[in-house]
């Protein structure tokens, strides 16, 4: 369909209940600034929770997993402005909380593959309208 989809589990970037991209994880993001930085592609920014709900010891900061999966896409997108010098008309965030699973959310294995960031390239203008 003319995209690329890269997905990265959320314990490469963030811990738990966070949204501050770990340094493992900007290592990741450096990674593949060289090859976003040289191509014309759109760049959205999808984040993804599982299905267990925000604790109370997080629920001042993020108040549903929709607030955290939001504030993990907005930091890729941050991240790839600020290092990467990639301008931000070229981005978009997305936030699906815990309703894109692409596992089960039965074990703790599909709810580590649900918390998840991923990047979309999109041809070039595709945030146009």
């Amino acid at each position: 369909q003319g995209r690329l989809l890269l997905r990265v589990l959320d314990k490469v970037l963030f811990n738990s209940g966070s949204a501050e991209i770990l340094a493992d994880g900007r290592k990741v993001l450096d990674q593949l600034l060289a090859s976003l930085q040289d191509t014309q592609f759109d760049i959205l920014v999808e984040g993804h929770t599982d299905n267990v709900a925000i604790g109370a010891r997080l629920r001042s900061r993020y108040a549903s997993n929709w607030e955290l999966s939001c504030n993990r896409a907005t930091s890729v997108i941050a991240y790839l402005e600020r290092t990467g010098g990639i301008a931000p008309a070229r981005m978009a965030a997305m936030c699906h909380s815990k309703y894109r699973p692409v596992g089960a959310n039965a074990s703790a294995a599909d709810r580590q593959q649900n918390r998840r960031v991923t990047i979309v390239l999109t041809p070039a203008g595709s945030f146009k309208r």
